[in-house]
């Protein structure tokens, strides 16, 4: 579900635009060391050219709980939409 080309921006981490993917093993690695403990959309935008949706998330992060902003954006292609964005500050 990426777009061709996605942008990544991780606190602390990797930021740029990535391939589909480059993006995929940036995001595996990436909750390959943090649990999940919670996440939730609090804001969607819901424009028909450009939706995106922002939220919060907590991790168990090398035995410390670590708390973050999370963005996502998507555009149309085709019958799908696809991530075109993400970020997790």
């Amino acid at each position: 579900h990426l777009a061709p080309q996605v942008q990544v921006n991780f606190r602390g981490g990797e930021n740029g635009y990535y391939s589909a993917n480059q993006a995929y093993y940036l995001l595996e690695n990436y909750f390959r060391s943090r649990k999940v403990l919670g996440f939730e959309f609090s804001t969607i935008g819901e424009s028909d050219s450009n939706p995106y949706a922002t939220g919060g998330a907590s991790f168990n992060y090398k035995g410390s709980r670590e708390y973050a902003q999370v963005y996502v954006s998507l555009s149309h292609n085709g019958r799908q939409w696809l991530i075109t964005q993400i970020n997790i500050y």
